[in-house]
């Protein structure tokens, strides 16, 4: 599979900010784990003379500089999204995200997503990517299309095949796993992010306080074969 994050402003403003993405190749029994370059990045970031980041390419409104990952400004109807450009092919991996979403009004705009799929995507009305997508999707939903009166939330959708549609409208709902509420808009730093895949189950947890190690547990979904 591959990983993608992309970002969708539709009607209000919101900035969309990737600071460090940590990914590792962990093991099932150990616990361990080590970091794969290839995958990763924190700053400084070293910008080729392109303006790209190694092993990455971004699109849309995405900026890359030595601090952060810009994915879209604080601007309406934007679109940004940055790819991993390797394969990951260790069976077992947990990837760190630490991200901020930030913008003066309220409610936000749509969010952010970070796409494990089988191949690459094409920007789109989902997230900034393709509603047939092939794999698993973390969304981090900060607009309440559905009218549940349940965001910002963080939500975990499957897609095995890539014949389900993720609809906006309905947040998605159709191809969600898991969910949990998370207030990680607006906050003065950045949040962090934990995904962890072991032995096929899919987890998530939400680090929301700066300078600790406290975790909050999001949700846990066995039986998930990433294609």
């Amino acid at each position: 599979p591959g990983m993608v994050f992309a970002s969708q402003r539709t009607a209000l403003v919101v900035a969309a900010v990737m600071a460090v993405v940590c990914v590792l190749a962990v093991s099932a029994s150990e616990r361990t784990g080590y970091v794969v370059p290839a995958h990763s990045f924190e700053p400084p970031l070293h910008v080729g003379g392109d303006g790209r980041l190694a092993n990455f390419f971004h699109g849309g409104a995405a900026v890359v500089t030595e601090n952060f990952v810009r994915l879209t400004p604080a601007e309406e109807s934007k679109q940004g999204s940055l790819w991993n450009s390797r394969p990951i092919t260790t069976r077992d991996w947990e990837i760190e995200l630490q991200f901020r979403i930030h913008g003066p009004r309220s409610p936000g705009a749509d969010g952010l997503a970070l796409f494990i799929t089988s191949e690459p995507l094409s920007g789109g009305p989902a997230y900034g990517s393709n509603q047939r997508f092939r794999g698993v999707a973390i969304v981090m939903d900060t607009f309440d299309n559905n009218g549940k009166r349940d965001n910002p939330r963080i939500q975990a959708v499957y897609n095995p095949d890539g014949q389900g549609i993720y609809d906006m409208g309905s947040d998605g709902e159709l191809l969600e796993i898991g969910s949990c509420i998370s207030y990680f808009r607006n906050l003065p730093h950045p949040a962090i992010l934990r995904i962890r895949y072991v032995a096929e189950t899919l987890s998530v947890t939400m680090n929301l306080r700066k300078g600790t190690g406290s975790f909050i547990n999001c949700l846990s979904v066995p039986d998930i074969k990433i294609p």
